[in-house]
């Protein structure tokens, strides 16, 4: 029996602006087991980065459960920092990589504070080998393309060995050729470390990819489907 990775029980999350309430998300619930890649579906504004935040212990809820590995994210207290450090990697749409630092200092960044930085460099060739970029360890964001900034972004995401991987529209500014590289790798990344992936997507071919999909509308789940 697998696994349930993350759990998402009855989820709210509004923000007050003046006198207003806005709802961004309105009982969401589901389950994802270990080793699954989701897509989470919608239109712009619908909620999903809201909910990848709040997941990926960036924001929190203003009611409800989530539970990452089994842990209750609103019992966790003063740990939050290194529980988000070892459970959770984040790739973002826009990369955020620093520009004056090479894609080995960029992977290396999250770890800096925590072990000597020949540790840390040894581990984070090994990542950009691994997502093809073993050739360019040394060259700045503004001399790789797209596709290459993205693969450091999810090297980076992987320094700290996590287990649950959250993407936001990790493929969103990349041509076709490109995105299907970028999913490829994720699937690879999902079968050889058991990693469970949550990727919030507007491309229904990167959903296809997946192995359920999840569609929130007004901030509400509207539909799970798990494809064969």
């Amino acid at each position: 029996m697998k696994k349930t990775m993350i759990e998402v029980e009855n989820l709210t999350k509004t923000y007050s602006s003046g006198e207003k309430t806005i709802s961004v998300l309105s009982g969401i619930r589901f389950a994802v087991e270990e080793g699954q890649m989701v897509a989470l579906l919608g239109p712009s504004g619908s909620g999903k980065t809201t909910l990848l935040h709040l997941m990926g212990l960036v924001d929190v809820p203003t009611s409800g459960t989530i539970r990452l590995n089994g842990q209750d994210l609103s019992a966790v207290g003063t740990n939050q920092e290194e529980l988000r450090r070892n459970l959770v990697g984040y790739v973002f749409q826009h990369f955020h990589l620093l520009p004056q630092f090479s894609s080995l200092d960029n992977v290396c960044v999250p770890q800096i504070p925590l072990k000597r930085a020949s540790q840390v460099e040894a581990v984070a060739k090994e990542l950009l080998e691994r997502v093809g970029l073993a050739e360019r360890l040394h060259h700045l964001p503004s001399e790789l393309s797209g596709g290459e900034q993205q693969r450091v972004a999810i090297a980076r995401s992987l320094i700290n060995s996590p287990k649950i991987l959250l993407c936001d529209e990790p493929t969103g500014n990349l041509d076709s050729q490109t995105r299907d590289s970028i999913i490829d790798l994720l699937c690879e990344l999902k079968k050889e470390e058991n990693l469970t992936i949550v990727i919030a997507t507007h491309d229904p071919e990167v959903a296809s990819r997946c192995d359920m999909q999840m569609e929130i509308r007004s901030g509400n789940l509207s539909s799970s489907v798990v494809l064969p």
